[in-house]
């Protein structure tokens, strides 16, 4: 429940347009976030997981918290989650 709601959060966010901070990475982040409103999770964690290379901190590390949420949501079981989490901790080293 926590991860649907911290999605449902981040969705209903990006419909205002001025919700985040424009910088170099606002238009990739909030691309991400359309992948997840589309159910597109491994678009979504791609571009999720770009933000964080360019900018980690954006959003109050937005990015890292909707990979997790992602991956809660879908489980640790799911190859999704199998194959991603890797790349996150990758990208957070």
């Amino acid at each position: 429940a926590e991860a649907i709601g911290m999605l449902a959060a981040l969705l209903e966010r990006a419909e205002s347009q001025d919700s985040f901070t424009l910088d170099s990475v606002s238009d990739l982040y909030v691309a991400a976030i359309d992948k997840v409103r589309s159910n597109n999770l491994e678009a979504a964690l791609d571009g999720f997981i770009g933000v964080i290379h360019k900018k980690r901190d954006y959003d109050d590390d937005g990015s890292r918290k909707a990979c997790i949420a992602i991956f809660k949501l879908l489980g640790e079981d799911h190859q999704v989650t199998r194959s991603y989490r890797p790349t996150l901790s990758a990208a957070l080293h």
